[in-house]
C-alpha cells in the first residue's frame, strides 16, 4: 500500500493537515510527515515542529537541500532573480526538488492549500504546486495516481478521490 506523505511547513494549517491524515490513515497506512528546512526561516519554526512531534506522537523527517545549503539567499544569488513567472526559484530548489527526490512512486501527498486539504500524487501534485506558484495548469497529465482535489477546479484530471475523514 502507498505511503501517505504530509508536507509540514511549520505552519498551523499543515500541522492540522498532518494530524487529520494521521487520524484518518495512521492505523492502516504508513504516514510520513516531512519538512523542508530553510536556513532563513524563523527560529520558532523548530520549536513549533518539536511541539507538533509531541502532538502527532511521531517524528517529523526534516530534509535539507545541500546544493544551496538550504539558503534562499544562495538561491537568489546564484539564480539571479527572486520571483519569476514560474514562481520563486527558492521554492523549487529548497522545497519541491528536495521533497520530490525523497518521495517514492505511489506516495499520496497531503498538502494544505489555504485551509482546503488535498491528497495528491504525481501530476496532480505538480499541478497543484504550479497553481500555488501562479502557473495554472502546470505539469498535469494522465498518471493514474490518486488525487484529492476539487474535481471541477482548473481542469485537473481526477482518477480517484480519497476522502479525508
Amino acid at each position: 500500500m502507498s505511503r501517505v506523505v504530509c508536507q509540514f511547513s511549520c505552519g498551523a494549517a499543515s500541522a492540522v493537515a498532518a494530524k487529520l491524515a494521521l487520524s484518518g490513515h495512521g492505523a492502516t497506512r504508513d504516514v510520513q510527515i516531512i519538512n523542508a528546512f530553510l536556513l532563513e526561516e524563523h527560529e520558532d519554526n523548530r520549536r513549533f515542529a518539536a511541539d507538533c512531534e509531541s502532538w502527532f506522537g511521531r517524528p517529523i523527517t526534516t530534509l535539507r537541500d545541500k546544493k544551496y545549503d538550504a539558503s534562499t539567499i544562495q538561491v537568489f544569488s546564484k539564480r539571479q532573480y527572486m520571483m519569476g513567472p514560474n514562481g520563486a526559484p527558492c521554492s523549487r530548489a529548497l522545497k519541491r526538488d528536495v521533497l520530490n527526490a525523497w518521495s517514492q512512486p505511489g506516495d499520496v501527498i497531503v498538502v494544505d492549500a489555504g485551509g482546503d486539504l488535498f491528497e495528491l500524487t504525481g501530476c496532480a501534485a505538480r499541478a497543484h504546486r504550479a497553481e500555488k506558484a501562479g502557473r495554472i495548469g502546470g505539469d498535469e497529465g494522465a498518471d493514474g495516481g490518486e488525487h484529492r482535489v476539487p474535481p471541477a477546479r482548473r481542469g485537473w484530471r481526477v482518477s480517484r478521490v480519497i476522502p479525508i475523514e
